[in-house]
């Protein structure tokens, strides 16, 4: 029989209720779930840089014990990450398409056959809602 791998991945500064929630909806969708989490160096590029640091959000995916594998990504309009984990479904929030140019990556998803599902975000939370949170109870 075989098992589905799923890939999902992001930031995952500063883990709230909303990325829980994708998290465990992606685990329901899939037997074996990768999480990717984008390079510092990276994010810089089209967000304000992490209060995390890489390794210390890969530790903190690896301790709540949803993912199968955790690993380190970087170019996020590329399919490096998929083509290394070679999913069968990808799962993302809503949003995802627009956040920049996807083009390379959905053109690798539908050559390969990878099932995308977006799903919708969780309302009222987000990093910058806790960092706006935090700026203000200061």
């Amino acid at each position: 029989m075989h098992k589905i791998k799923g890939y999902t991945g992001g930031v995952f500064d500063l883990l709230h209720e909303g990325h829980l929630n994708l998290l465990r909806r992606a685990r329901k969708l899939c037997d074996y779930l990768v999480v990717g989490i984008q390079a510092d160096e990276e994010v810089i590029k089209m967000k304000p840089k992490p209060i995390l640091n890489t390794q210390e959000r890969v530790r903190q995916m690896e301790a709540i014990g949803i993912a199968d594998e955790v690993i380190v990504y970087y170019d996020c309009q590329k399919p490096d990450a998929l083509k290394k984990v070679k999913p069968d479904v990808f799962i993302h929030g809503l949003d995802w398409e627009d956040q920049t140019d996807r083009s390379e990556v959905l053109k690798y998803m539908e050559e390969h056959n990878i099932k995308k599902v977006l799903l919708p975000r969780t309302e009222g939370i987000s990093t910058s809602e806790i960092l706006k949170r935090i700026k203000n109870d200061r």
